[in-house]
């Protein structure tokens, strides 16, 4: 029995000596481990923290493109649709028509105003000649009058001439006289109806301007696209009725892309115009695009939202405010990975600089 518990006393010690050694080696490879882990996340976390503070990122971001509400420019009964609903088209392309026919009637009327007023301005062309005659003709007849009574005045004086010559003389002398002056008024009124002759005349331009108001209204009955884009929301359909200035549908345009990125006010102090941008679009993963920070917002929304907050209470609580800040997109994805207008994003911009440290 003594040698048995010998025996495990034995084994004991040569486990507890056995043990010793190799936590001593672990203990010599862990602490090197240990000690670089610990150099390494030191140094990440002082890099991130210096990206931290030389990049502003948001993901309260959304892609925006301008988007133009196609109205037509006069009202009329829609005899043909050449677009379908998110169909890609050029600057001019044929949207829709609006029948002509009512404009084709309006252009009509207003030629036969304007030749109307033509032969009017003629007439009273013509009229103003003939009461131009007439008064030179009345001219005429006062100088001859005038001629007989100074005549008449000599023989009277020489006695040879009867009073009632002279009298007679005298009264066809003013008769003259009224004559003229009656020929100066008609001439007058007819210069006054007939208004300035040519193309200077009022009743021509006012005809000229309603014919050319007809063939506008009718060239407005082919309704074309601003600019190149997508069309969008178009439920139009032939026979319906469009309205004057009233939108039917919308134009995506595509040539200009931008992100509105709604910044923390505590960011705004490094964003500038001109800082360079990576935008990145919830749809389309792992596609990173180049902006340029374009603009920054000169109030939050708050400040233009239609019922802003009121702080002036007693509960009150501070808020981070956000300011928009637009990212206009320098480099488009690839052609089957188009954009669309209100697409989350995610804007990161590099400013390039540290955040600026308040002073006590």
């Amino acid at each position: 029995m003594d040698d048995s518990v010998n025996k495990t006393a034995h084994e004991s010690q040569v486990s507890v000596g056995e043990k010793a050694p190799r936590t001593d080696i672990v203990q010599r490879i862990l602490r090197p481990f240990i000690l670089v882990v610990l150099i390494g996340a030191a140094i990440g976390g002082y890099f991130l923290y210096r990206n931290g503070e030389r990049y502003a990122s948001t993901e309260d971001a959304y892609m925006e493109a301008n988007v133009v509400q196609i109205a037509p420019q006069v009202s009329g009964i829609v005899s043909k649709v050449h677009v379908v609903n998110n169909q890609h088209v050029e600057d001019g392309t044929a949207l829709f028509d609006i029948d002509i026919a009512p404009f084709a009637i309006a252009i009509e009327a207003a030629q036969a105003a304007f030749d109307e007023a033509v032969e009017s301005v003629g007439a009273s062309g013509a009229g103003v000649n003939a009461a131009a005659a007439h008064v030179r003709e009345a001219e005429a007849s006062l100088a001859n009058a005038r001629t007989e009574a100074a005549r008449g005045r000599q023989l009277r004086a020489a006695g040879n001439l009867s009073a009632a010559t002279l009298d007679t003389r005298e009264s066809t002398l003013k008769q003259s006289e009224a004559a003229l002056a009656a020929s100066l008024a008609e001439l007058e009124r007819a210069q006054q109806t007939a208004g300035r002759s040519g193309k200077d005349n009022a009743r021509l331009r006012a005809a000229s301007a309603a014919l050319h108001k007809a063939q506008l209204d009718m060239s407005y009955a082919e309704v074309r696209a601003p600019a190149a884009g997508w069309v969008s929301n178009l439920t139009l359909r032939e026979g319906a009725t469009a309205m004057m200035g009233r939108p039917l549908f919308a134009l995506v345009e595509d040539t200009e892309w931008w992100v509105d990125a709604h910044f923390k006010e505590t960011d705004i102090t490094k964003l500038r115009p001109g800082q360079p941008a990576t935008i990145t679009v919830d749809m389309y993963p792992g596609v990173a695009l180049k902006g340029v920070v374009e603009s920054i917002s000169a109030g939050s929304g708050a400040a233009f939202s239609l019922l802003p907050p009121e702080n002036a209470t007693g509960n009150w609580v501070k808020v981070t405010q956000r300011y928009t800040v637009r990212v206009k997109i320098q480099e488009r994805p690839p052609s089957n990975q188009p954009l669309r207008v209100g697409a989350s994003a995610e804007a990161t911009v590099d400013t390039g600089t540290e955040k600026a440290t308040s002073s006590k």
